[in-house]
Formats: structure tokens, C-alpha cells, sequence
């Protein structure tokens, strides 16, 4: 699950994680130090079936980065000096800085204050710049096999087992 930013569920995750997750301390073991909830919530949803896909392979023609687990600002920096040492340990796939850091589809970014959102809200949905055509594209319709393709069910051989991880966070 990545951290900070936020995770989505499906409705059939959020069912397994609460008929099944979320009462058992075997199945999902308590966090054991506060700011960690998310890793913890994937070890409970992978203890019930839930498989976990890259959000980074959501998009055939488009595969960078959709959840950011810091300010995007520390992303688009061209600077790589402005990651923490533990993010690109943690993560499935390369951290890339610069202008070409993040999708156009990007979902979430974290420690984003309220006036910044004001301000993103503004660009996205207000400002208009002269002389840009700005149709608005839908989302491509995926049948039943296009979905299985792009994210099968039974791969997780891309899951690490992080409690043997060098260098842990402290709160881990």
C-alpha cells in the first residue's frame, strides 16, 4: 500500500477487510507504532485474498507514477536529493524527479496543506490559458480480459518482504 498518500478499494476489498480483517488479530495485527496504517492495512488485505496492482500499469500508453507518498513539490524538484533514502527501498517501481516525474493521471499526493489544494483547484479547474484547446478526454472502456491482462490476479511476485528490509524507518 503506498504510504501517506492514500490507497483505493475496491468494494469487495473494503468487505473482505471488514467480514474478515478486521476483527482478527492474526489475520490483521495490530499497528504497532502510530503513522504506519496503510502498510499495515495491506498485510491485512493480502492475508485475505486481496491482490494488490500497480497503479503505474493502469494505463497502457501511460506508465509513471500515480500515488506520491511526499509533497509533489519534492517530485517535481530535479533535484533527487529532495527523496528520503527509504522511499525508493519501499517501492515497487523507480522514484523519477523532474518535469516527467508524474502521471497525467496522478490520484494523490501527501502532506498537501488546505491553501495549497485552493491553489491546485485553481489551476486545474479555473485558470484558462490562452490559445490551449482543452477537451476533456474520456477514460478508456477495458473489457473483462483487457482487465485480467493488465492486472492478473495471482501475480505477486513483486512483493517484498519488508520486515528484512536494511535500514528500516524507526516506526516499522
Amino acid at each position: 500500500m503506498s504510504g501517506g498518500a492514500s490507497y483505493v478499494l475496491s468494494r469487495e476489498a473494503l468487505h473482505r477487510f471488514m467480514s474478515e480483517a478486521y476483527s482478527s488479530e492474526k489475520i490483521c495485527p495490530a499497528v504497532k507504532e502510530w503513522g504506519i496504517e496503510d502498510f499495515y492495512m495491506g498485510v491485512c488485505l493480502q492475508n485475505v485474498g486481496v491482490h494488490f496492482i500497480d497503479s503505474q500499469r493502469a494505463l497502457p500508453e501511460e506508465n509513471k507514477t500515480k500515488f506520491f507518498p511526499l509533497d509533489v513539490g519534492e517530485f517535481v524538484s530535479t533535484n533527487n536529493d529532495s527523496i528520503p533514502d527509504w522511499l525508493p527501498q519501499m517501492s515497487v517501481s523507480r522514484i523519477e524527479t523532474g518535469k516527467d516525474c508524474c502521471s497525467n493521471y496522478s490520484i494523490a499526493f501527501h502532506y498537501i496543506t488546505p491553501g495549497r489544494m485552493y491553489l491546485f483547484d485553481f489551476l486545474l479547474y479555473h485558470l484558462r490559458i490562452f490559445g490551449r484547446n482543452y477537451e476533456e478526454q474520456q477514460p478508456a472502456r477495458l473489457t473483462n480480459d483487457e482487465v485480467l491482462e493488465r492486472f492478473p490476479l495471482e501475480n505477486n511476485s513483486e512483493i517484498r518482504d519488508l520486515t528484512n528490509m536494511l535500514n528500516k524507518p524507526a516506526n516499522f
